[in-house]
């Protein structure tokens, strides 16, 4: 498995955290999870997530403003990732 795709976000919508489609294609095809970052938190979305539903697409097509290239957001309820032990709670 590949290193972690890290994104940072600015701001949240309604709770949810979202990623243009070709970039969650991409994690899948090199079976990397995603990171989401906001406010020195962070969540992770697994690889195995990924592959499965589970999560909210938007029903229009987006266009970039830099590459003229059609996406759709995917949307994932931000939820912060669990201490794994008491030391990094403290930390």
């Amino acid at each position: 498995m590949q290193k972690d795709k890290v994104i940072n976000i600015k701001r949240l919508w309604n709770g949810l955290s979202s990623v243009r489609d070709y970039v969650l294609i991409d994690c899948i095809g090199k079976k990397r999870n995603i990171v989401f970052k906001y406010n020195g938190e962070k969540m992770t979305v697994t690889w195995d997530r990924l592959s499965s539903s589970g999560f909210w697409t938007s029903k229009k097509d987006h266009i970039s403003k830099y590459t003229g290239k059609k996406y759709r957001l995917i949307d994932f309820k931000f939820k912060k990732d669990e201490p794994e032990s008491k030391q990094e709670e403290l930390l």
